[in-house]
């Protein structure tokens, strides 16, 4: 997995942030949750590797839908040309 480079994050709004893609002015907003996936794609872990962060991060129990909503925000990024291949 891959990040556009041209994807300009902006985390100026408390534990939320934003990411701007100006190819084709869309928006996406992003939770505290969605910011820390993110950050694990900046230094390119994949998605195994980020549900691994994701499970230290919360004290070694995910809820049980994390899998899934991991995989729905990863597709969110690449249905925006945020996440390309």
């Amino acid at each position: 997995m891959k990040l556009n480079p041209l994807i300009v994050f902006r985390d100026d709004f408390g534990d939320d942030a934003v990411l701007f893609n100006p190819d084709n002015g869309k928006v996406l907003g992003l939770n505290r949750t969605g910011c820390f996936i993110w950050h694990c794609l900046e230094k390119n872990m994949e998605r195994a590797e980020i549900l691994n962060a994701l499970k230290e991060a919360c004290g070694d129990t995910l809820p049980p839908d994390a899998e899934k909503d991991v995989d729905e925000f990863l597709g969110k990024l690449r249905d925006n040309n945020i996440l390309v291949e």
